[in-house]
């Protein structure tokens, strides 16, 4: 409930405020949001190795790299087909 009010309350408000600010960089919000999943997932690859799950721990955090690559390859290819677009008006 604690974890709740300080979300809520203290997180949510300062992450919305920082992304406003940096909403004139292109991939502002993909930065943050894959650096917030990957501190995320080593915290509970961490709490997981700590409880004697540490197999457990690198599958969840292995998983969330996927995540990660996967978000940013999607973009990579929206980008390269836009590159492509402009080669081929220029032949």
């Amino acid at each position: 409930m604690l974890f709740g009010m300080l979300f809520s309350t203290l997180l949510l408000p300062f992450t919305k405020q920082l992304l406003d600010t940096l909403a004139f960089l292109p991939y502002a919000k993909a930065i943050l949001i894959s650096a917030s999943m990957f501190y995320v997932g080593q915290w509970v690859a961490l709490l997981l190795a700590e409880h004697n799950y540490k197999v457990l721990g690198n599958i969840v955090f292995a998983a969330v790299k996927i995540v990660i690559l996967l978000y940013w390859f999607k973009e990579f290819l929206a980008v390269l087909q836009e590159v492509s677009a402009i080669l081929k008006r220029l032949n």
